[in-house]
């Protein structure tokens, strides 16, 4: 395994927020940065339509307005797409030959639940059939359908971000023409790019947005898994470890949690810390740390451990400032139910999430070198304090 130098770390004693946005069917949608919001959706492939082995690719139709468009209103909201358009491709492949694929106003409404995951309608009532208009004997009719699987995933550009939609479904059809009476499923491919401008007409950042990360009787909650969450410390409130006569602040800190699969009790965070200094007697050090192979748990009793893979202890340098001489060593190895966290949720809709605060004392470690008036002794008792944010994806 290779080990980073990265700057302080420590898994004792701060302040985290948990600001998640988790996947939650009616809760999470659509988020613009302005209201109301004009949502253009544009293809980004060939429409393609299978049966059997057999494909045929349709791209739009020459001519034709696009592209389409929908309003979204408030955070949250579903979107639709094309309403009073009759979309037409053009569609040419072993399956039919040449042929006009028209939507004639059966156009997608997004319902996103979180990046990667959601659903898709094509057609509302009334609205009459997609029609496949091919040059052979029978054409083919498609109904409206609804809860149609897809995959919302948040992107960018140079003009700001925007959703981007996978889908493939099978859609099913009834042969229409003399002579034709089959009915059937084919499978539907596309991508879409969903991009937002606000009333001006400028582009405004468009993203997919979640909610629904909260604690309470012990328990870690989304409501929709599995849950990634990552963050940066707070800027007002930076790392701070304190052993011995050493105080040592990193500007820093990164946590990456572990997946969440399911409602829990714990929660299992790497850090990753950088740009960290030590001060003694007013006089600043630069501080080092490796902590590759260790990493955090938060239980929602209100303790905390520090885990380390065997041989690979969380081990701390105070250097002089030109980084040639080792004041200090410390070293850290696995120690568990360090007591000193609350927690609570906190925000509101999509920014909804966790607060921990933490000033965990009774943390262990080991001068491997260093004077004990520079560096303190073995078995006195360290403290970690300090404030982090953590992010959904969406986020």
């Amino acid at each position: 395994m290779k080990r980073r130098t990265i700057g302080l770390v420590a898994v004792v004693a701060l302040t985290v927020t948990a600001l998640v946005n988790v996947a939650s069917a009616g809760a999470a949608g659509f988020s613009a940065a302005e209201y109301p919001a004009l949502i253009e959706r544009e293809n980004t492939t060939s429409l393609q339509i299978t049966s059997g082995p057999i494909s045929t690719y349709c791209s739009k139709k020459t001519g034709q307005q696009f592209p389409a468009y929908g309003t979204l209103n408030s955070e949250g909201e579903a979107v639709a797409t094309g309403a009073g358009q009759n979309e037409s491709y053009t569609c040419e492949g072993k399956l039919f030959g040449k042929s006009i694929l028209e939507f004639k106003n059966c156009l997608p409404t997004f319902h996103p639940s979180a990046p990667g995951k959601g659903l898709f309608d094509v057609g509302q009532a009334g609205c009459g059939s997609v029609i496949l208009d091919t040059a052979e004997k029978c054409d083919y009719s498609f109904g409206p359908a609804t809860n149609l699987p897809a995959e919302y995933s948040n992107q960018s550009d140079s003009f700001g971000s925007f959703v981007q939609v996978h889908s493939s479904w099978a859609f099913a059809y009834t042969a229409i023409g003399s002579g034709c009476s089959e009915t059937g499923e084919m499978a539907f491919d596309v991508t879409w790019q969903m991009k937002a401008k606000n009333e001006g007409g400028s582009r405004v950042d468009l993203n997919v947005e979640t909610d629904g990360f909260s604690f309470a009787g012990g328990t870690f909650e989304a409501e929709a898994y599995p849950l990634t969450v990552s963050g940066e410390q707070d800027a007002t409130k930076t790392h701070t470890f304190t052993i011995g006569p050493n105080t040592i602040r990193c500007t820093k800190a990164h946590l990456v949690a572990d997946q969440l699969l399911a409602a829990a009790t714990q929660l299992t965070l790497f850090p990753e810390y950088r740009s960290c200094t030590a001060t003694r007697l007013g006089i600043v050090f630069t501080a080092e740390i490796e902590e590759e192979g260790c990493h955090y748990v938060f239980h929602g009793g209100g303790t905390a451990d520090l885990l380390c893979e065997e041989g690979w202890p969380l081990e701390i340098w105070v250097k002089t400032q030109n980084k040639n001489i080792t004041v200090c060593h410390y070293r850290l190895t696995s120690q568990s139910g360090r007591e000193g966290i609350s927690y609570s949720t906190v925000g509101e809709g999509t920014k909804r999430g966790v607060r921990a605060e933490l000033d965990v004392k009774g943390i262990e470690f080991t001068v491997v070198s260093g004077s004990e008036s520079a560096c303190g002794k073995t078995g006195a008792i360290g403290r970690y304090t300090g404030a982090t944010t953590l992010l959904g994806p969406s986020s």
